[in-house]
């Protein structure tokens, strides 16, 4: 039969904005005894745009698959450009993990640029 996994995941919700677009990414967190090790992520966009939600909502599949499979989140994020919605939250979480997971960002919204020129201040 089917053993039931208890399900030790975790999750946390950061909020976007990334050019026009407000961005929510869910973060799903595997607790193990070295600490939380990241093992999904699910990337929704608003203003709902059915190409750019598409393009999204694969791109955070195909990141999912990877940490599933054991990558560090730090070698995917680094594969990943800044151009691209999923590559900038990829690069802030990277760069906030601790602060994401002690829930201490959730308040404010962070603002990210695709646009590599463009400084935000």
């Amino acid at each position: 039969g089917l053993k039931m996994q208890t399900n030790r995941l975790m999750s946390f919700t950061q909020k976007f904005v990334i050019d026009e677009w407000r961005a929510f990414c869910i973060l799903g967190f595997d607790v193990t005894e070295s600490g939380l090790s990241p093992e999904y992520i699910r990337i929704y966009i608003k203003p709902y745009d059915g190409r750019l939600d598409q393009e999204v909502r694969s791109h955070a599949r195909t990141v999912t698959k990877l940490l599933e499979k054991g990558d560090a989140l730090d070698s995917i994020a680094e594969d990943h450009t800044k151009e691209s919605i999923v590559g900038n939250i990829l690069h802030y979480v990277k760069n906030n993990m601790e602060d994401i997971i002690a829930c201490k960002q959730t308040e404010k919204e962070v603002k990210l640029s695709t646009d590599p020129y463009r400084k935000i201040k």
